[in-house]
Order: C-alpha cells, then structure tokens, then sequence
C-alpha cells in the first residue's frame, strides 16, 4: 500500500499532504527504496496529526522532503482542522481557526464564560 502512495504523489502530484509524521517517514523510506527523490516531488506543505511527534522528527521530515511541517492539536481528527495548530511562518505558537468553533475566555468566579471582546483571566 505504501509503494501506491509514493505513485499516486507522483501521478496526482498534490501540493499538500494530511498525514501521520509516523507514516509519512515511513513513505520517506519508500521513495528512497524506489529511487526516486522526496523533494522532487509537488510537496509543499505536510499537516500533521493525531500522535505526538518531536521537533527532530519535524526537521528531519522537513529536510528529507523540502516541505514545510505543520502540527494539528487536539481533537482535530473528530472535527477537522479548526483546532488549534502550529504557526506556519514563523513558529511562534498555536493559531486557531474559526471554522467549528469559537474560542472563549472564561473568568474564575463565578466560573463563567466572558462576554465578547472581554479579557478572561
């Protein structure tokens, strides 16, 4: 199933990939096996989610494919990528998109949520 993946970037050649970093190392190793070079591909951008992954494995999948690297946080294999997730350009911290749902600050007492445009503590 793997050495398909490598043919279908190659075939389809997508832009970006939503993936696990696990298994897109493991395709890593295909494309070498098959003697075809991972930063040639169309690559440009890889999402990446649902298992913990180092900063090492992000630049080593980074410098192995010539993309850039970008983590999902949380529960966004249930809902999708309005999650928080990396800052792509600079890494900074975490974004969060408003596409499901809408962060809210909340007070401590009485444990409540805050009205718009109100600092939480």
């Amino acid at each position: 199933m793997t050495a398909r993946q490598v043919r279908l970037i190659q075939d389809l050649r997508p832009e970006i990939i939503m993936i696990t970093p696990s298994y897109l190392l493991t395709l890593l190793d295909e494309f070498e096996r098959q003697g075809v070079d991972p930063r040639s591909t169309s690559l440009q951008v890889g999402i990446f989610g649902a298992e913990p992954w180092t900063e090492e494995m992000r630049r080593e999948i980074e410098e192995r494919m010539d993309i850039h690297a970008v983590d999902i946080y949380g529960l966004s294999e249930v809902v999708g990528p309005g999650w928080p997730r990396s800052a792509w350009r600079p890494r900074t911290g975490c974004t969060s998109g408003r596409t499901t749902s809408t962060p809210r600050s909340w007070t401590r007492s009485p444990m409540r949520c805050c009205p718009a445009a109100r600092r939480g503590s």
